[in-house]
């Protein structure tokens, strides 16, 4: 059974390439921060967690793997 579609228009298609371009600039940005950055972004986005530097570097990965996936769906025909 084939997987539903999301159909989009040209300027959505369009919006969703800048999207995943700029996520990777943010991921690939995130991957070489120091460690003060990471430090304030893992305070304020996992404040209320066990290890919230973990959280911030799995969100690294997750951009990565997310950016990846939706480049590739998007470049097919």
């Amino acid at each position: 059974m084939p997987e539903p579609a999301i159909v989009l228009d040209q300027d959505q298609a369009d919006d969703l390439r800048e999207l995943i371009a700029l996520t990777a600039i943010l991921q690939e940005w995130l991957e070489y921060a120091g460690d003060g950055i990471l430090d304030h972004l893992a305070s304020f986005a996992y404040r209320d967690t066990f290890h919230p530097r973990s959280y911030a570097h799995w969100l690294t990965e997750d951009l990565a793997a997310l950016s990846g996936r939706l480049r590739k769906a998007a470049s097919c025909p």
